[in-house]
């Protein structure tokens, strides 16, 4: 059965200062997006890099991170023929891990909503990009760990345990996107927290998902759940 709601975003390219009004998940993202609501039009990158300022995130070398500012990617053949033509072009982990640069592109929900989550957790954030580049492995394209982070980056959902509470925070940028456009029959990876302290902060799940990406969980491959989006809105 295909699960869908109303559409936010009628012209997915209109920016809308209203979107955490998109579902009741968005409040994992509130506390930064709030930073955005005087703005009439699309964020700019000066806007972004006071954002990240503000919630000081960093990366893995405690360095502080701003925007490069980024066109368009390109789509097949003529994505195929850039990388063939500048072979030794860094990734978007690489720009991140070894310039303290995150790749963005202007007027785009996807990497926007990538930059909140980047402000919500940046612990979590930081640890998921140093894996990404120390996990790699010549000769291999993407090895299994590097999938499994990325699936969880893009369209993951913290479990937080504590007690017999359980709450869920959506982690995985592209789960906002999906629902901005209405999608919401997509199934989201699950990976549980578990806190010890009666109050909960997002401090502390931000400490603990990160310290779980680092102990070697997504290289291991250990056991994780899935939920429907539709669920979560």
């Amino acid at each position: 059965m295909e699960h869908s709601a109303p559409r936010l975003c009628h012209d997915f390219g209109i920016w809308r200062p209203d979107f955490l009004m998109a579902g009741r998940h968005f409040v994992t993202i509130s506390n930064p997006a709030k930073f955005l609501e005087k703005c009439q039009t699309w964020p700019s990158p000066h806007d972004l890099d006071n954002l990240f300022a503000a919630f000081s995130v960093k990366n893995h070398r405690d360095l502080p991170l701003v925007v490069a500012d980024c066109p368009p990617k390109p789509r097949g053949a003529k994505r195929r023929r850039l990388k063939k033509s500048n072979p030794g072009a860094l990734s978007y982990e690489q720009q991140v891990y070894h310039l303290a640069k995150i790749p963005t592109r202007r007027e785009n929900w996807h990497d926007l909503f990538n930059a909140l989550i980047w402000c919500r957790f940046p612990k979590a954030k930081s640890a998921f990009n140093q894996r990404q580049v120390e996990a790699a492995s010549p000769g291999i394209v993407r090895t299994r760990e590097q999938e499994r982070l990325t699936l969880f980056d893009e369209g993951g959902v913290i479990r937080v345990v504590q007690g017999t509470v359980i709450q869920s925070f959506v982690f995985g940028h592209a789960l906002y996107e999906s629902t901005l456009m209405g999608r919401l029959d997509v199934y989201a990876m699950t990976v549980e927290v578990i806190l010890d302290s009666n109050k909960e902060t997002f401090a502390e799940v931000d400490q603990k998902l990160a310290e779980l990406v680092l102990s070697g969980w997504f290289q291991r491959g250990e056991a994780s759940g899935r939920t429907l989006l539709a669920d979560l809105v």
